[in-house]
């Protein structure tokens, strides 16, 4: 739209967003006739959004994606609103978008009212109409969460409210059963849990509180360690250890796995120049890398610059990519990555996705069988029929082959059978702090 092409779009920005709305409140800046279909104006307004997420490459920024969905649904909710009335001004929704445009909707409805149940009806079927304005616009598919909190005191204030409204959805977005939650207590305790994280994690990073933790992988028919996991703890002074599944889908929802991987990398090369400086140099260390770095270069770059001011060989720093939904940006990365001369791991294969698609346009150089799938594959013939095919398309493709999450003797002896060597799990050994693992490499090279 002509009007607002001095709005620099490399530079875009939510406030940018804001610029534009302001543009077309102008009496000479609207580009819509108001004689156009209220769905061709939602439909151009999306558009819009979808230009400032592409410009600014935010699609792994939940906040901004959030603010924007607010864009949207205040528009499709205003749009609603107007055709119920029967008159539809876009003047009037641009206006006021204007004045309230982070503005959070909020609908509370009292337990005890009389009027509560056909509120509430009435609100389920505003949605409604609001998901079809906005949902698959020219091939745009958009996601609505909705959180809902049924009053039962009175008392707290209306932003309370409000924000335990906003812990149901936050739940929501991720429960794949459904886009409705209502509050329960127990997201106040996620939502703490949230806080305390956010607010202790870059102390912790300066602090030294974050250790790294090494899985040993082992060989079956050896029956000796051949490499090891690095894996993140925190242990924080007045809370002790806090384990993984309680901050890291915390620091990759916000960004800061991006440290915290760099501090994990960083310590692994230490420990491999510290094996290297007593003699073990056949004891490989793969470090994960997180999805937030398949979306820049800076990660190649820290790498180079580690494996180059320890004086190790790249071969000794394996790195283990999961698969995930987007699996071009996936292979772009690990072709970059592998033109470097890393050795790529492509971890929990079979916990989802398309694990044989990526398998074709990506490098990898070792397979990790996902320890559900592995448990899965157990439990009838026809699962270890699949397994012994992967293990057979694996030696055919001159892949690796690791299992991991191996717990019992059974899943040992059918890997075995069926040629898979190289193993991880609790069966072999737990994660273990740096200088365990060390004792337990040295112990098995020297003595």
């Amino acid at each position: 739209m002509k009007n607002y092409d001095k709005i620099k779009k490399e530079n875009y920005t939510l406030a940018n967003l804001i610029e534009i709305l302001q543009i077309l409140r102008a009496p000479d800046g609207c580009p819509w006739d108001r004689a156009q279909t209220h769905t061709s104006v939602i439909g151009n307004l999306i558009e819009e959004c979808y230009e400032v997420v592409d410009a600014i490459e935010c699609n792994s920024d939940d906040k901004l994606q959030e603010e924007l969905g607010d864009v949207l649904m205040q528009v499709a909710f205003h749009v609603v609103l107007a055709e119920e009335r029967k008159a539809f001004v876009m003047q009037d929704v641009i206006n006021t978008l204007c004045n309230k445009l982070i503005y959070r909707h909020s609908f509370v409805f009292g337990e005890d009212s009389a009027n509560s149940a056909y509120e509430a009806l009435e609100f389920w079927e505003k949605n409604k109409k609001i998901e079809k304005k906005v949902s698959f616009f020219k091939k745009i598919e958009l996601h609505m969460t909705y959180g809902v909190y049924t009053v039962e005191d009175k008392e707290i204030e209306l932003r309370q409210m409000e924000d335990r409204a906003a812990m149901a959805r936050k739940a929501a977005k991720n429960n794949i059963m459904t886009n409705i939650l209502f509050y329960k207590e127990q997201f106040k305790v996620s939502l703490y849990n949230k806080k305390f994280i956010e607010e202790n994690m870059r102390v912790a990073i300066t602090d030294n509180q974050f250790l790294m933790y090494l899985q040993p992988k082992y060989s079956i028919i050896k029956n000796e360690i051949i490499g090891a996991e690095a894996l993140v703890r925190w242990r924080h002074p007045e809370r002790g250890m806090i384990y993984p599944d309680q901050f890291i889908p915390v620091i990759e929802e916000n960004g800061f796995i991006r440290k915290v991987d760099y501090y994990i990398w960083a310590k692994a090369c230490q420990f491999i120049k510290k094996c290297e400086n007593i003699g073990i140099t056949s004891c490989p260390v793969s470090v994960n890398v997180s999805r937030v770095h398949l979306q820049d270069n800076e990660c190649i770059e820290v790498l180079s610059d580690l494996i180059e001011s320890n004086h190790i060989p790249k071969s000794l720093l394996e790195l283990e990519i999961t698969e995930t939904a987007d699996n071009y940006q996936v292979s772009m990365k690990a072709l970059e990555l592998k033109e470097e001369g890393f050795t790529l791991l492509m971890d929990d294969f079979g916990s989802g996705y398309s694990s044989l698609n990526i398998l074709l346009e990506t490098p990898f150089d070792v397979i990790k069988l996902d320890k559900k799938f592995i448990e899965n594959m157990m439990v009838s013939g026809k699962g270890k029929l699949i397994l012994e095919q992967v293990v057979s398309m694996s030696n055919k493709l001159e892949l690796g082959l690791l299992a991991e999450g191996v717990e019992t003797k059974e899943q040992v002896e059918l890997l075995q059978s069926i040629g898979c060597d190289q193993v991880q799990g609790y069966y072999y050994a737990k994660p273990m702090p740096e200088e365990e693992f060390f004792e337990l490499l040295k112990k098995q090279y020297f003595n």
